[in-house]
């Protein structure tokens, strides 16, 4: 089915229930978990379905999943830890949506590193990622995780 607000009215409502879904999924998935936010068009208003995909930060604590620790070609072309490899193919296999969801796994030292890349003129993505909407975040000085679901208006 090709998704658009003209023909599915409601759209941002599965968009939104798909990220508590997503949430969940990565709750499950990865244990150093620290947040999830929902940056990019969608976040800023400007989303566009078809050709706009959802853009989600999973940022975890644990430096050892960060895109570069331990890395290796794996001959496609692909070079990432086997910790963050392994938790890429978790996601993709227990987190399947019609919505284009475009899923960042990062550790602060990822994002720090994307902090003044420039995507496509589209601005710094590390900075865009940490500006986005907080969807989860583990509440610091307590294990107790809490879900932070806010519908905002860019």
């Amino acid at each position: 089915m090709l998704w658009n607000k003209s023909n599915f009215p409601f759209l941002d409502d599965v968009v939104e229930f798909e990220l508590v879904r997503l949430v969940d999924v990565l709750r499950d998935i990865i244990p150093s978990l620290n947040q999830v936010r929902v940056f990019g068009s969608y976040h800023k208003g400007g989303w566009v379905p078809p050709k706009s995909d959802v853009d989600v930060l999973a940022l975890f604590n644990d430096e050892r999943y960060s895109v570069d620790y331990g890395s290796t070609d794996d001959g496609y072309g692909t070079i990432a830890g086997k910790n963050w490899k392994s938790v890429r193919r978790a996601v993709d296999e227990r987190f399947q949506s019609e919505i284009d969801f475009s899923i960042h796994l990062c550790t602060p030292g990822d994002v720090n590193h994307l902090w003044n890349y420039q995507e496509r003129g589209k601005g710094r993505l590390g900075k865009s990622m940490m500006q986005g909407r907080l969807l989860y975040q583990v509440e610091s000085g307590f294990s107790l995780k809490k879900l932070v679901f806010r519908r905002q208006t860019p």
